[in-house]
């Protein structure tokens, strides 16, 4: 390990994961993900940032472990075992990836490392950002032989929610291209949740046959996108920022002009994000500016304000239980 820079007073430390075809830059920061390097052709596939400013203030939740429950908590509030509890408000009038001090703004203990993984554990606080029980979480970060796995196992001394997400904003071009929208997508997805205008995840999910979100045989992100002009869904996400409800046994997969990446994971769904917010004023590694959709997210995870439907699967974890998630991400150099 060494030093990457500092947060709080504390030396924030950067670990660098290597094999013959991979090699990931970590930090303890958010157990954030700053560089992930295909070899073949040295291609740096993730955006991020060179200091811990460009995290907090400039581009938040990028590369980073996010909980402890990621997506949003409709109205920030929920109900668990007949009592009600509320988390903060920080995305209009919803909870947002764990609130403003979620797990992404905190120091993760390094418990383990090796050439090629790298184990990190975060104990949150009974009430912290209003969730209840100490829920102990570990995260691991392993290399494979075409790329890295992401593993989290969490446990809590009290019945709690726990959705756990890596939040790298991925571009197959390489992390200094200005845009993601000639990306080619393939998702093995047949619903898609539908979304209100305050990006909260509905309970409802629509047949993509027919839509922008169809990407089953594979499209071109920008293609499908142009069509935000008629589509309302499109409209209220300002591009693709929904949760694709994964077939059993489902995997996603993008091509761009560098590399080809397959995501394979337990969760149930996974969350696309067309970075629609992103503007440009984000100054990230080696001084590039990230443009408005200059990357796409994959973020596996629960369907978001599961907790208030009884249509999907919740995110409860049990008192005593373990939760645990795998997700694989596998490269191919072009």
């Amino acid at each position: 390990m060494k030093k990457f820079d500092e947060y709080m007073g504390k030396e924030v430390h950067s670990i660098v994961l290597s094999n013959e075809k991979m090699e990931l830059e970590l930090i303890d920061f958010g157990a954030t993900l700053v560089r992930c390097v295909l070899k073949e052709n040295n291609t740096d596939v993730i955006q991020g940032f060179d200091c811990v400013d460009g995290y907090l203030r400039q581009e938040r939740y990028m590369g980073a472990t996010v909980g402890r429950v990621c997506n949003r908590i409709g109205k920030g509030q929920f109900v668990l075992n007949g009592v009600e509890y509320h988390t903060p408000i920080n995305n209009g009038p919803n909870t947002l990836h764990g609130g403003p001090k979620g797990f992404d703004h905190q120091m993760f203990d390094v418990i383990e490392v090796s050439d090629t993984h790298a184990v990190f554990r975060y104990v949150s606080a009974d009430g912290e950002e209003g969730f209840p029980g100490e829920l102990t979480l570990t995260v691991t970060y392993r290399l494979t032989e075409d790329g890295f796995n992401f593993d989290t196992e969490a446990v809590s001394d009290k019945d709690t929610l726990c959705s756990i997400t890596n939040h790298a904003f991925f571009n197959m071009n390489g992390c200094s291209s200005d845009t993601a929208m000639n990306h080619v997508l393939t998702l093995d997805v047949d619903y898609v949740g539908k979304s209100d205008s305050d990006g909260l995840t509905l309970n409802e999910a629509f047949d993509v046959a027919g839509t922008p979100f169809d990407f089953r045989k594979g499209a071109v992100i920008g293609e499908n996108i142009k069509k935000e002009d008629t589509d309302e869904q499109l409209q209220c996400g300002q591009g693709i920022d929904h949760c694709f409800v994964l077939n059993e046994g489902g995997c996603a997969a993008m091509e761009g002009d560098a590399a080809i990446m397959k995501v394979v994971t337990t969760m149930p769904c996974l969350h696309i994000y067309s970075g629609n917010f992103q503007n440009g004023t984000a100054c990230g590694k080696n001084g590039v500016y990230y443009q408005r959709r200059s990357s796409i997210c994959f973020e596996p995870e629960y369907y978001p304000n599961a907790i208030q439907y009884e249509t999907w699967e919740k995110p409860v974890l049990k008192a005593g239980e373990i939760q645990k998630h795998h997700t694989e991400y596998h490269f191919t150099a072009k």
